[in-house]
């Protein structure tokens, strides 16, 4: 028997329009109230659709990450290259998971002021209807192409990589706040079972008490519609204020104080997005640069680990791509260049003071200087990471061109390059000079010739 409260609920109009424009576009799956599932693909045609639905038992309403071009033409065990061609787009959607609500509301607000930072300001957020809170920044905030790729294609690796860069900016201030309402004991106790994840080398890991799924961000992944009701708390997911989050109360989602005020989809600005996803793929790709070939051992197939000097090294045997772009950045691309003089004047044995110092002084010669905050950031994020991280290798097309261009040293990376020089240099100095010819022989030489 259906819930006449549920279906008196889905009867109301606004939340019928509601929930249909967020279904636009994207696959539809249903759950039904005896717990059962719907069948899938499935769309949502008109809002009308939302009421006939709750009649035959339906209780909630689900919705793609993923935007199709046909959500029907989907199928079970599709190739990445048919998903690929059938996908419009995606939106960036972070499901808060946690049984804990304070915690919740912690880090929605943190992963708002973290996406702020990045000048992402028109993010949709709302409660899950449990504990959580999902948020949401629109596909059109994100520039068409990154690093050359279609950014439509992008997904899920797109959405994971940022899920984690976010993950990384919030885990201190998250930590804090946890341990500032609850102590590890009592945390060890309300965990129970998975009390084991709750310490990290020999900190509290936030993540283990409340988390940003990333993992389950996957192709034809389904979060919560919004005004959808949760069946085991009966609450309503609706949204909410970005600068209310921290104020929200679980009774403002009870199906007799819904009010559809809030909108959850924003329409965002032209590329308000761009930085943040260029640098969560800057940041997922610094483990394929961990290792820097030593001369001695380059084209012998050993791998010798780079040593980092003791002393610093001088301006003067830094490559010309370094060089100039440490000379200032022309146009767009400062951020990039952050990554990767970090890298390198670390590698060149500076300290990390050395490096911010250094790159204070650079920031005023930008074309626009960045926010020295976020210049801090990444300073203290290279200087939390347990080895010293080289930059991008001279074959990365997404950085080289930013900093001025490969000038053919004929190195695989910026550091090496160094090293190169530094040992002809050595070679140099240890090599014995001629000795000057001596007068007397020559005297004699051209007295015989006489």
């Amino acid at each position: 028997m259906v819930d006449p409260k549920i279906l008196k609920f889905y009867a109301r109009k606004d939340i019928q329009n509601e929930i249909a424009k967020l279904a636009k576009d994207r696959e539809l799956a249903v759950r039904y109230s005896n717990g059962g599932f719907g069948k899938r693909p499935d769309v949502l045609q008109y809002p009308s659709d939302v009421l006939e639905l709750a009649r035959q038992g339906v209780s909630s309403f689900h919705v793609s990450e993923e935007r199709w071009s046909d959500p029907l033409q989907l199928r079970s065990g599709m190739s990445k290259k048919q998903l690929d061609e059938l996908r419009s787009g995606w939106d960036l959607v972070l499901d808060i998971d946690t049984n804990f609500f304070e915690f919740s509301k912690a880090a929605a607000a943190l992963i708002v002021e973290a996406l702020k930072f990045y000048d992402v300001s028109n993010v949709g957020v709302k409660f899950s209807g449990r504990s959580g809170f999902h948020l949401l920044v629109p596909f059109e905030a994100f520039p068409s192409s990154v690093n050359g790729q279609d950014t439509r294609l992008l997904f899920p690796d797109g959405a994971r990589n940022i899920a984690l860069h976010l993950k990384d900016l919030i885990e201190k201030p998250l930590r804090d706040h946890i341990l500032s309402l609850s102590s590890v004991d009592e945390l060890k106790k309300a965990l129970g079972d998975k009390s084991s994840e709750l310490m990290k080398n020999g900190k509290l890991n936030p993540f283990s008490v409340v988390d940003i799924d990333s993992v389950l961000i996957s192709s034809r992944h389904m979060f919560r519609s919004v005004y959808s009701i949760n069946e085991k708390s009966g609450l309503v997911s609706v949204p909410v204020k970005l600068d209310q989050i921290k104020n929200f109360q679980l009774q403002q989602a009870k199906i007799e104080n819904v009010s559809v005020d809030i909108p959850f989809v924003v329409q965002p600005t032209d590329n308000e997005a761009k930085h943040l996803i260029i640098e969560s793929f800057d940041k997922a790709s610094k483990i394929e640069h961990t290792y820097i070939p030593d001369p001695k051992t380059e084209f012998s197939g050993e791998k010798k680990p780079y040593a980092i000097p003791k002393v610093k090294v001088q301006d003067e045997v830094f490559p010309e791509c370094m060089v100039k772009a440490l000379q200032g950045m022309e146009s767009d691309g400062r951020k990039r260049a952050v990554f990767v003089l970090i890298g390198f004047l670390r590698n060149m044995g500076y300290t990390f003071d050395e490096v911010l110092e250094r790159l204070l002084e650079w920031n005023k010669k930008n074309y626009e200087e960045l926010r020295e905050g976020y210049i801090r950031s990444q300073v203290s994020w290279h200087k939390r990471q347990k080895e010293t991280l080289p930059p991008p290798s001279c074959a990365n097309k997404s950085y080289y061109p930013i900093v001025g261009g490969c000038t053919n040293c004929k190195s695989r990376n910026a550091v090496s390059a160094v090293h190169w020089r530094l040992k002809l240099l050595k070679q140099q100095e240890k090599k014995p000079r001629k000795k000057a010819p001596s007068i007397k022989k020559n005297v004699k030489k051209s007295t015989k010739a006489k």
